[in-house]
């Protein structure tokens, strides 16, 4: 299911674990990183062949058979930069949210996990992540109100 250390230098071409992350967000691959800054990535997330074996392009009708639904999927995520969470926000369409953290220049961040929630209890997940990893980047709750439970 994931890739190998050994599957990840040989498409990045390097065995330095920073130039590896680094390979990988130039080619616009979707991976994590550890703790220790160690990429990890899902074989799924190697992209597919844009052509068939022989070389030709693939039909209209192929690509449509191939393409994957777009999912709308409510919950929490947390940005991610240097193997520490950074952010933790909430979401009734997180990839879509995630990408608007994306398109800002002001926010600094290599990897990122959802948490899938329903709406109704994104609020109390968030708040309980807010508490337990105190994220540089979200806004601290006072001392009063961190006791209320």
């Amino acid at each position: 299911m994931f890739m190998t250390k050994e599957e990840i230098q040989e498409i990045t071409g390097k065995k330095n674990k920073n130039a590896q992350c680094r390979i990988l967000r130039e080619k616009g691959y979707k991976f994590l990183t550890r703790g220790d800054g160690t990429p990890v990535m899902l074989k799924t997330a190697m992209p597919r062949a844009s052509v068939k074996a022989d070389g030709e392009l693939l039909t209209e009708l192929e690509i449509i058979k191939k393409a994957k639904p777009i999912k709308q999927t409510s919950g929490v995520y947390f940005l991610i930069q240097g193997g520490v969470v950074v952010y933790v926000g909430k979401s009734i369409n997180v990839h879509k949210r995630i990408g608007e953290h994306i398109a800002n220049p002001d926010k600094c961040f290599d990897a990122y996990h959802v948490i899938r929630a329903s709406v109704h209890k994104m609020a109390y997940v968030e708040e309980a992540y807010i508490k337990a990893l105190r994220p540089v980047h979200n806004v601290q709750l006072k001392p009063s109100e961190e006791s209320q439970d």
